[in-house]
């Protein structure tokens, strides 16, 4: 109510539950601003999600290289504000930095260096040890599923439930290959 009160000058005994329910007006949208926030938007996930990928804590600044035509310096300081990004260079004729992280968004990609960000090594091993504990979960579940009176007894429901998760194990397994290839 303070709030609807505070938005225009109202007159006295006016309430916003007793007022009639603002009409919608289509001529306020511009298009061309839902586009650029859409682009913001999905830069600012993918190298978000970088971060979470790489185990990046939050509070850590990184440099970050997009290869786009051309960056506003108002979409710069969006970036750099919402993805604590502290330098950020943008070029059509960008190259993949050494041992750097990568994302696509539409036309545009994103690679942020992972050297003095994280330890390599150490995130190295961790992804090696990781790919091999999603290969024998795996092992498991195809040499379930290759067993025909597992495949005939048990419920469809069941096995639906383990074609499903050798599925989703194959696509991580994939992830985790490419992003052990991006350390180099």
């Amino acid at each position: 109510e303070e709030i609807w009160h505070l938005l225009k000058e109202r007159k006295e005994g006016e309430s916003i539950s007793t007022s009639v329910y603002p009409k919608f007006d289509e001529s306020k949208i511009d298009e061309t601003a839902e586009k650029e926030i859409r682009y913001l938007q999905d830069i600012v996930t993918a190298l978000r999600n970088i971060r979470g990928e790489m185990n990046i804590p939050p509070s850590k600044k990184i440099k970050a290289f997009v290869k786009t035509e051309q960056l506003t310096d108002a979409q710069i300081g969006y970036i750099k504000s919402l993805a604590k990004v502290e330098e950020l260079q943008y070029g059509s004729e960008m190259a993949k930095p050494k041992a750097s992280a990568s994302a696509v968004v539409k036309d545009v990609e994103i690679y942020v260096p992972l050297e003095g960000l994280i330890d390599l090594a150490v995130e190295k091993e961790r992804l090696e040890k990781e790919i091999k504990r999603f290969e024998g979960a795996l092992t498991g579940v195809k040499k379930k599923l290759s067993n025909e009176r597992f495949v005939q007894n048990a419920p469809a429901e069941v096995v639906e439930r383990e074609k499903q998760k050798a599925a989703d194990w194959e696509n991580s397994l994939e992830k985790l290959k490419a992003i052990l290839g991006d350390l180099g």
